[in-house]
């Protein structure tokens, strides 16, 4: 595979050859090349941090994927996601902690939407150029922690999960997923690889991958898991959807499939003030009883699990759905890319790593 390298000094090159075995491993699969550009170096007073763009595939025909990487060499750690330019001449140490508990939440909220809570981490390990802030954010149903950092000059918001440099990311999202103990909902049940699709139910480019890809799923022998990642600030009744998915899978596992297919169907015409009938309608055609439903609905137990999933989902790297992955690789969404890379994971027995 051919890499595209904007030049580094002597000393930087080790660093941007770990970027770019990390990019590729981390961008969806794809036999495209990788193209890492250096956007910003920047000195804190805990160290350096670089800047970088990686992509691949032609972005101008949307056929692309792109990812800004804030790699701090120091702390051998790289923030996968993007970054926003704070101050171009950055903020000095001695108010970027007041700045990033006091005015971060108001710039997140004002970018983002909803509410934010930042705390400056009140032990840092040893100098750094990155740090890793505590910022959590409200989705109107409970709070959930956001991966957010800020270079140590103030220059640079890092929005992203922070991941080992030197450690390829399909091994850590595999471990990351295997902590979260998903259950399957269909799916072989010794199958050797497990497909997590991480999706909305309001979303439109969910109901569009769902319809070319379950297909597949269904005639390979993996395992698939629907992880719950409504999009609250867009979607406002997608939230409400995913507990109720969680509690059907709670009754029997096959509902969840086909709760989504339910919705999916329908999608156009449901509203906020609609969401709650027609899961109680579903409930009626597949013999849920409605008491045992509403002891589930939007109760804290339900919303726990939806919260919880969010969360999993940025520690993977989820920054938009419909994100597939199987055995910690974020597949790609073209059905025939799909089915030829899940076939090539199963073939190496689950570790994409290995696979051709």
């Amino acid at each position: 595979m051919l890499f595209v390298l904007t030049a580094a000094p002597a000393g930087a090159q080790e660093t941007l050859e770990a970027v770019r075995r990390f990019a590729n491993a981390y961008l969806p699969a794809s036999p495209d090349p990788v193209e890492v550009r250096i956007t910003a170096n920047g000195q804190a007073p805990g160290g350096s941090y670089q800047v970088i763009t990686a992509s691949r595939g032609n972005l101008e025909k949307n056929r692309g994927e792109v990812v800004t990487l804030v790699v701090d060499p120091q702390a051998g750690t790289v923030n996968a996601g993007f970054a926003l330019s704070l101050a171009p001449q950055g903020i000095p140490a001695e108010q970027l902690v007041f700045f990033a508990e006091n005015t971060l939440p108001q710039v997140l909220a004002q970018g983002m939407g909803g509410s934010f809570r930042v705390r400056w981490p009140s032990l840092v390990a040893k100098p750094t150029g990155v740090v890793q802030l505590a910022t959590t954010f409200s989705t109107g149903y409970g709070w959930v922690r956001m991966p957010v950092a800020v270079t140590g000059d103030g220059k640079f918001l890092v929005i992203g999960e922070s991941w080992p440099l030197y450690r390829d990311p399909r091994e850590v999202r595999r471990e990351r997923l295997a902590e979260a103990k998903l259950a399957p909902d269909f799916g072989a049940a010794d199958a050797k690889v497990t497909v997590v699709e991480f999706s909305d139910v309001q979303c439109p480019a969910c109901k569009r991958a769902w319809g070319e890809l379950k297909p597949i799923l269904e005639k390979l022998p993996v395992a698939h898991v629907s992880a719950h990642f409504p999009l609250v600030n867009n979607h406002p009744w997608a939230f409400r959807a995913a507990t109720a998915a969680v509690c059907f899978g709670q009754k029997r596992k096959e509902l969840i499939p086909a709760f989504k297919d339910f919705m999916f169907a329908q999608q156009a015409e449901v509203k906020l003030d609609t969401v709650d009938e027609l899961v109680f309608s579903f409930a009626s055609q597949h013999g849920v009883e409605e008491a045992s439903l509403r002891s589930c609905y939007m109760q804290q137990g339900a919303m726990d699990t939806v919260l919880a999933h969010l969360a999993l989902g940025y520690r993977v790297g989820v920054m938009g759905t419909p994100s597939y992955f199987a055995g910690g690789e974020h597949l790609p969404l073209e059905p025939q890319a799909f089915q030829k890379r899940l076939t090539a994971i199963l073939a190496a027995g689950g570790i994409p790593e290995k696979a051709k």
